[in-house]
């Protein structure tokens, strides 16, 4: 292998900080260049140009030290469209909620629709707007064309739907001879279609259609993940490349610790991720909703939820907020800081992860790794996340969910001999065994 070329499309164009999909090209590609791996190379797409560009070394630390370092964006001054589409967006939807009752009946249907309508171009907007590329001058020289050559490896795991080209990707792997080397992340938008967007199912058949045709490896990061990738392959006749199941990485900060005021001295259960549809929030309200009405609580421990406002929640997150006998139990932080997040870890009874669908799993792991016991679904990839140490169950039973909540809460010999299974039989996996075991493949089959 001449040079190990990383694409860092996604990091490159990305504000905020490294989440998810994200974070795996950012913590991969700086483990790699730690690790000092001989011929390292990165890249970025240019859609305009239509071909590949060299980043140079000092510029691709830099938009790593960048990731690494910067602010939520949400609120970053480079964007204030965004806050201004979401503020005129909200007083928009509220003056319309609030005027709606003074209209003639035989309008109100009418004037929910344009509100739904219109909720739907501000949010596509939005994601619009924040997959431009910005324009950056590097301080580190002028980029050139990517000089590929016969025997080097090329290495994607970002948002290729969104910043890269796999068919142009086709045509120099077969040109140049080029090691190509993927990643799967999920198939959610194939399988479970009524969890993304609208309007972006067929994008993303044309997507893995040119992800099982373009490589010379897949990369999945589940079982489950890499099942339904081969599942698509055979149900839509598609070209079947070599898989292997990688183990992402899990960062803890053991030392590092703040703590929120408001929850110091009170109980609470812990639950992190995007706020979403998928997520299944609702049945976590739902329960905590019970509790208030149940003589065995009669002050029931907090819910903390942790996460980015997603989408089709916003009906669900103003009920919570609106509802007088939860809305003081139940607190959404969406901007926490590592400190904050590990002293949420380390200071609540457990946590819950009621997921309809994951294609890995991260805050079951990381639950695990601060060796906290862990309600889980039963569905997808969360059984391969919990490694037999999570208590398991059907995101649609709502009763088995609340029964097993409310004996976590009230049986501390439970919680503690689940704790000591963890602390004996839980495995992690660190960045640095994610990026060595797909630099150890990737050397391989460039050098057979």
């Amino acid at each position: 292998m001449h040079s190990l070329w990383i694409d860092l499309s996604t990091a490159r164009n990305w504000k905020g900080p490294p989440v998810g999909i994200v974070r795996t090209e950012f913590m991969v590609a700086r483990e790699l260049l730690a690790a000092g791996v001989p011929g390292l190379r990165f890249c970025h797409y240019d859609r305009e140009r239509s071909e590949y560009r060299e980043i140079p070394r000092p510029a691709a630390e830099e938009i790593l030290q960048r990731l690494e370092t910067t602010a939520d964006p949400n609120d970053s001054p480079s964007k204030p469209w965004l806050s201004a589409l979401h503020a005129c967006r909200s007083k928009l939807e509220w003056a319309t909620l609030r005027g709606v009752g003074l209209l003639p009946r035989r309008l109100h249907q009418p004037v929910r629709t344009w509100t739904a309508a219109w909720r739907q171009i501000a949010r596509a907007s939005a994601a619009l707007l924040r997959s431009l590329p910005p324009v950056r001058r590097s301080r580190h020289g002028s980029e050139r064309p990517v000089p590929f050559s016969h025997g080097d490896a090329y290495l994607s795991m970002g948002l290729d739907w969104d910043f890269n080209d796999l068919k142009v990707l086709g045509a120099i792997r077969r040109r140049h001879s080029l090691k190509v080397f993927l990643m799967c992340y999920d198939l959610i938008p194939i399988y479970q279609p009524h969890f993304i967007m609208p309007g972006y199912s067929q994008k993303f058949k044309e997507y893995f259609r040119d992800l099982l045709a373009c490589p010379d490896m897949i990369f999945a990061i589940s079982e489950e993940s890499q099942k339904q990738l081969l599942r698509y392959a055979r149900e839509t006749n598609s070209p079947i490349p070599p898989t292997q199941v990688v183990r992402l990485g899990v960062t803890i900060h053991p030392h590092l610790h703040k703590s929120i005021p408001q929850l110091v001295s009170r109980p609470f259960i812990l639950t992190v991720s995007t706020v979403e549809v998928r997520k299944n929030h609702r049945l976590l309200y739902q329960a905590w909703t019970r509790m208030r009405s149940d003589p065995d609580f009669p002050d029931p421990p907090h819910l903390v939820m942790v996460g980015r406002r997603g989408w089709r929640v916003d009906d669900l997150l103003d009920e919570m907020s609106k509802n007088p006998d939860v809305r003081d139990f139940i607190h959404h932080f969406e901007n926490i800081s590592d400190e904050e997040l590990e002293w949420l870890y380390g200071n609540c009874l457990f946590t819950v992860f009621p997921s309809f669908y994951e294609g890995f799993g991260l805050p079951v792991l990381e639950s695990l790794a601060h060796g906290k016991c862990c309600i889980s679904s039963n569905t997808s990839s969360l059984p391969e996340a919990g490694q037999g140490l999570t208590q398991l169950l059907d995101p649609l039973d709502f009763a088995a969910w609340y029964t097993a909540i409310k004996a976590l809460v009230f049986d501390e010999d439970m919680r503690r001999d689940n704790e000591a299974q963890i602390r004996a039989g839980f495995t992690m996996s660190s960045w640095k065994d994610t990026s060595e075991a797909m630099y150890r493949t990737i050397r391989a089959m460039t050098t057979e």
